[in-house]
């Protein structure tokens, strides 16, 4: 076998021919398998094992991941899956993409659906946020802080051009009838989100200034141990609150699991086991949740024509957020 591809979700991997590169290692001496649906294995000629995944970002980013690894891999390297280099061998020469190598590790992709795993990745966030806390990465992340209040408006703005697209569309369908009963009451928790957002100490916060927050926390970004997690790499942090970042990680348990007090309060828990929150950030925290974020990206991408679910899908999944925007509301740590 010369040429060899695998595919997943449009990113292609890529053996290059060997006889095209001098001194290339021998494509019939590399060994390559598919561990999990993002996770390959290279079998090397001297039976060394190692895994990988491909990275398709820019440079600048990749220089980021490698300043944060290289800092956590010194003073916690149990929060990053291990890395390998593997000297002479290029990566040039076995992919077209950049690539990251590591040491094979028994575990699995974090489902959000079991709290056990919710509660490792929140012990994850916690000692991650207190790192990071003495660390200025030399290549910066993007900075979003202080951007809450900007992207809230921008949105209460798209929700009224959509109330008005689903109030004269020539035929209606159930997802606008939906949308339409309870644009009401999304209107309101958006403007009293924003409102409270304004008059609060999110500000006051964001002048004292942000740090590395690992921002993404989809769950194929971490690998679930024994009695941990760790994540695969760092390219996509974002420079932020670390409230913000728990609220994002919140938002996305709730994709899962709902609103659910019994869920939220442990991986709150757990997460303060690490780092506790300031009185400022409690405050923070619970504003945020009057945004309804989830039922709002459901709703944009409908009539931003981004969804690649059916119609039917759609109006199955306002119907189960809507139901999930009642928990939300009826949280025990807003009382």
């Amino acid at each position: 076998m010369a040429f060899s591809r695998c595919f997943r979700r449009g990113v292609r991997l890529s053996l290059f021919k060997s006889e095209q590169l001098e001194g290339a290692m021998p494509l019939n001496e590399v060994k390559l398998s598919q561990v999990a649906p993002d996770i390959f294995e290279l079998t090397l000629d001297s039976g060394e094992v190692v895994w990988t995944r491909l990275c398709s970002s820019p440079l600048w980013q990749k220089a980021l991941d490698q300043n944060i690894y290289q800092f956590i891999n010194k003073k916690n390297p149990e929060l990053a899956v291990g890395r390998r280099d593997l000297g002479n061998l290029s990566l040039s020469q076995l992919f077209v993409q950049h690539t990251t190598f590591y040491s094979p590790v028994n575990g699995h992709s974090i489902n959000y659906r079991y709290i056990s795993d919710c509660l490792k990745t929140a012990n994850f966030i916690g000692r991650f946020h207190q790192l990071m806390n003495a660390n200025m990465p030399e290549v910066l992340p993007r900075n979003t802080l202080g951007r809450l209040i900007m992207i809230w408006e921008r949105r209460l703005y798209r929700i009224k051009e959509y109330i008005r697209i689903a109030t004269y569309r020539a035929e209606p369908g159930e997802f606008d009838s939906l949308f339409l009963d309870n644009r009401i009451e999304l209107l309101s928790d958006i403007e009293c989100a924003l409102r409270r957002l304004k008059q609060g100490p999110y500000n006051d916060l964001c002048s004292e200034g942000g740090r590395v927050c690992f921002y993404h926390y989809q769950s194929d970004r971490f690998w679930s141990m024994k009695e941990r997690v760790a994540a695969w790499h760092f390219f996509k942090c974002h420079w932020d609150l670390p409230v913000v970042d728990l609220y994002r990680y919140i938002i996305r348990l709730a994709k899962y699991n709902g609103y659910r007090d019994s869920v939220i309060r442990p991986v709150l828990d757990t997460y303060q086991s690490w780092r506790q929150l300031s009185d400022k950030e409690q405050y923070v925290f619970k504003n945020l949740f009057l945004f309804p974020d989830r039922l709002y990206r459901i709703i944009a991408s409908h009539y931003m024509s981004r969804s690649q679910r059916t119609y039917r899908e759609q109006v199955q999944s306002l119907k189960t957020e809507l139901y999930y925007n009642d928990e939300r509301m009826e949280l025990k740590f807003f009382r």
